[in-house]
């Protein structure tokens, strides 16, 4: 009769300590979820303050493009002389301008690379939950929600592989 005590008691600290690591490694878990979260969301006000950046110095750059077709003009209308030194700024600004655009597509789909991973990590929780779950307790709804689940993340992998290859065409 003392064996079968000591069995349940030990079956009884078994599952408590079972308990509490589950609930340990749910809590670290979601804490590693949050810093995830909060370090797409560090990345995606950077790529922000980098497309206000880029903005402004578009804007500098149409301005003295202005400026140096102007005198360019003005040189042609006038003697005719040589202009050569402000066609080589105005091939330069061309040159600028179109680093300046192609870092904003390279900062866009960043941006757009950000928003599947959160969506991705969303979908991965979402999954994690409904996998928690006993499959004989699951209803078709929610067998149906975790084929839905898989189908959206899948997506979300192949629209980030197009653009990753989108931005290695670009770099190219």
């Amino acid at each position: 009769d003392s064996m079968s005590e000591q069995d349940g008691e030990d079956s009884h600290a078994s599952i408590t300590t079972n308990s509490a690591s589950s609930r340990k490694r749910t809590r670290m878990a979601r804490k590693m979820e949050r810093q995830a979260h909060l370090k797409r969301f560090r990345m995606a006000q950077e790529i922000q303050r980098q497309l206000e950046e880029l903005e402004v110095k578009q804007r500098e750059l149409e301005t003295r493009g202005v400026d140096v077709e102007k005198a360019i003009r003005a040189e042609n209308a006038g003697s005719g002389g040589e202009n050569s030194a402000l066609l080589k700024e105005w091939c330069e600004l061309m040159r600028e301008r179109s680093e300046l655009r192609r870092y904003e597509r390279e900062l866009l789909v960043r941006c757009q690379e950000m928003e599947l991973e959160d969506r991705h990590a969303r979908l991965q929780q979402e999954l994690r939950q409904s996998l928690a779950k006993d499959d004989k307790t699951k209803t078709d709804v929610e067998v149906a929600s975790e084929g839905r689940i898989l189908r959206d993340m899948l997506e979300i992998v192949e629209r980030r592989d197009s653009l990753i290859n989108q931005l290695e065409e670009d770099r190219q």
